[in-house]
């Protein structure tokens, strides 16, 4: 990742855990002997923690520019509860926030929830992974659940994208575009397919 450090930082697990060195940092390892670590980010010019602000950009390429809570599913089952989150449509990025300093997830998120004030109305949201691999989206890509049945899981795989936007007479503007991809997960059969669905506020 350009311009961005990871610095392992103690995970936050209750009793009976222990911490040792490993690559400039500490990771948190629990008593069945489970990594469950963050990643410090910050800018490495600067040394201040990441808040993700591209001036070259117009807008905001973040799903919620105000931080929601909500919990984090790890791949491992291991269950995080009354996070502080953000997620960077761009990047197909969660971010964590504790006393100000912005992490990231070490370990690998199976499925993340949280709600979030949206201008005057307040929003809840289900992002999911490992999903088939599908038009360059790996299943390490979250999709945001839009109805999650036991035959058919409906998806939206929502990205914002830099856009070049040429005004007459005018510079040359970049700014962040919306955008949404529809699809279902067939899970008895495990296939993924493109839809069309249009009018989805996300």
């Amino acid at each position: 990742m350009k311009n961005i450090a990871a610095v392992f930082a103690l995970a936050l697990i209750s009793t009976h855990v222990f911490s040792q060195d490993h690559a400039g940092g500490s990771v948190s390892v629990d008593p069945m002997g489970q990594n469950i670590a963050f990643a410090e980010a910050y800018d490495q010019k600067t040394g201040k923690p990441l808040t993700e602000v591209n001036k070259q950009v117009f807008g905001s390429s973040l799903l919620n520019d105000n931080w929601g809570n909500g919990e984090v599913l790890l791949q491992n089952n291991f269950l995080f509860k009354n996070l502080e989150l953000q997620f960077d449509l761009y990047k197909n990025e969660l971010h964590f926030r504790k006393n100000d300093i912005v992490y990231l997830f070490v370990d690998s998120i199976k499925e993340f929830s949280m709600k979030f004030k949206d201008s005057l109305e307040m929003r809840s949201v289900v992002f999911r992974s490992g999903f088939p691999s599908i038009q360059k989206k790996t299943g390490a890509s979250f999709y945001q659940v839009i109805a999650d049945g036991s035959n058919v899981v409906l998806l939206n795989y929502v990205t914002k994208e830099v856009r070049e936007n040429y005004q007459y007479l005018g510079p040359l503007r970049k700014e962040y575009e919306l955008n949404n991809a529809y699809y279902i997960y067939e899970v008895k059969t495990g296939l993924m397919k493109s839809i069309s669905l249009k009018n989805h506020p996300y």
